[in-house]
């Protein structure tokens, strides 16, 4: 029609007045995915490792750690180098570590006891580096925790497989 009555600036379709539907997604869907509260990328669920005399394995609960380091290295908790960390506040919950078993954040420092809710604030998008220091001698039979949240969190929550649900239009 070649007139539509006057609606303040919003579009009010009606069957008179039809407007144009915006894309909601390819062929009339939505993918939503879902991946938990945890923004870092851990290491997959149940991998098995042994290196310089520690044995390490991921569970929902963290990872298990046993065993003698032969000498100082490190595990590397997130390899994401593709999505790196956008700017903005995190929060930082650690529990397992020590001055034997300590969490480097590059660059935004080194943790070696447990700790709650740490606001972390990047000012600007950053590619980092999260990794378990495990120094030469130590003995271990410990469950490491380390959670990046954008909320405070009152507990340590696992890491969820990324879900994917489809909404049709």
């Amino acid at each position: 029609l070649p007139f539509e009555p006057y609606t303040g600036g919003i579009p009010s379709s009606s069957p008179e007045y039809p407007q144009e539907i915006k894309s909601v997604g390819d062929n009339g869907s939505v993918v939503v995915k879902v991946s938990g509260a945890n923004v870092l990328e851990g290491t997959k669920l149940g991998v098995k490792s042994t290196v310089n005399g520690i044995t390490y394995t991921t569970y929902e609960n963290g990872i298990l750690i046993t065993g003698t380091a032969t000498k100082d290295f490190f595990i590397v908790l997130h390899n994401d180098i593709v999505h790196p960390l956008t700017r903005g506040d995190y929060y930082l919950t650690t529990s397992g570590l020590n001055s034997s078993v300590s969490l480097n954040f590059y660059y935004i420092g080194k943790f070696s006891d447990d700790r709650q809710n740490i606001r972390v604030t990047l000012n600007k998008d950053v590619e980092y580096s999260l990794r378990l220091q495990i120094q030469k001698g130590t003995t271990l039979n410990t469950i490491v925790q380390v959670s990046l949240t954008k909320s405070k969190i009152t507990s340590y929550e696992p890491y969820y497989e990324e879900q994917a649900a489809t909404l049709p239009y």
